[in-house]
């Protein structure tokens, strides 16, 4: 007996979600110097099995949505009110009951990451600039740069 599944309008917009985030996540990476790609079939394909395939051979699944919990960004909000008393980078640690002891997630900000994959930080930015805009600040470089790229090809 065959099954089959009915499209829902729910699961066409939860696919398109997906996909919009996850091409977003990858662009981002490139405009970072990461290379990454997104694997079409996002799982199923036959490049990666993970959301975003990337050269530093890390298993990249994005999750955006309603599911993430509202709860996670207003801890790590109050964590980078707090870190810029001690100009630390904030994080967020969670441990779920039930799971083994030494199983921690972290969670920190994007441009944070980057600084630890890559080994390196903006110390301009963080010396002069109070944490609470330094994301910003970095998220702006990064679009000044993609604009500076498309200007070069009418040069």
């Amino acid at each position: 007996m065959q099954t089959r599944q009915l499209p829902t309008k729910t699961m066409t917009n939860s696919k398109k979600k997906g996909n919009f985030w996850e091409n977003r996540l990858s662009d981002w990476l490139n405009n970072n110097g990461i290379k990454a790609w997104k694997d079409g079939a996002s799982g199923g394909g036959d490049k990666e099995k993970s959301d975003i395939g990337n050269n530093l051979n890390l298993h990249l699944e994005m999750k955006a949505g309603k599911q993430v919990p509202k709860k996670i960004y207003d801890w790590f909000d109050k964590a980078v009110l707090e870190s810029n008393k001690t100009h630390n980078i904030p994080y967020i640690i969670v441990h779920r009951d039930n799971r083994p002891v030494e199983e921690f997630l972290f969670i920190l900000n994007g441009y944070d990451w980057l600084d630890l994959i890559k080994g390196q930080s903006d110390t301009k930015i963080e010396s002069v600039i109070p944490k609470t805009d330094q994301y910003a600040v970095k998220a702006g470089i990064e679009k000044l740069k993609k604009v500076l790229k498309i200007l070069e090809k009418y040069e």
